[in-house]
């Protein structure tokens, strides 16, 4: 029986080498492909909510992150039928009074979840209620006060296919 030049030993370890790298480069290429779906995806968002907030608030200025209105949702939903969103409201930082929550998701058929209109003396603080989120998208809170000024706090969210 005559010896191969090389056992199988000396090629297992070129080979693996081999396979290890194919991993790593296929990995490298799917992860960066995800990271650029998810820029896309709120890209996507954002236009959608550019064109949408001019439909719902007219051309009404919204201030962002003040405070007055907080939204939390988990950032990957479990069930796209049945996303749990919270939403806090501070009456000290809003002194004459909330009028109105309007719950937006941006990537939904009808982009407009919920609109909570709230009496002068309510005293409301917290708003609970389960969505369905259609795609990766951003739920947004808009606090109307009694003045007429809006406050918007947002989140991403991503599901999808929540039917």
């Amino acid at each position: 029986m005559q010896n191969h030049p090389y056992s199988s030993r000396q090629l297992a370890l070129p080979l693996a080498s081999v396979f290890v790298a194919i991993i790593l480069a296929i990995g490298t290429l799917l992860g960066s492909s995800g990271t650029a779906s998810a820029q896309q995806t709120t890209a996507s968002s954002d236009r959608i909510w550019h064109d949408l907030k001019g439909d719902v608030f007219g051309d009404r200025a919204i201030l962002v992150d003040t405070g007055v209105v907080r939204i939390e949702a988990p950032k990957r939903a479990q069930d796209a039928a049945i996303v749990p969103v919270d939403i806090y409201l501070d009456p000290a930082k809003a002194p004459d009074g909330i009028k109105s929550v309007t719950l937006i998701i941006d990537a939904n058929p009808a982009p407009v979840a919920a609109t909570f209109q709230l009496g002068k003396d309510a005293g409301v603080t917290h708003l609970s209620t389960r969505v369905r989120v259609n795609d990766y998208s951003y739920l947004r809170a808009i606090a109307e006060t009694q003045s007429g000024q809006l406050h918007m706090m947002q989140t991403f969210v991503k599901a999808s296919g929540g039917c």
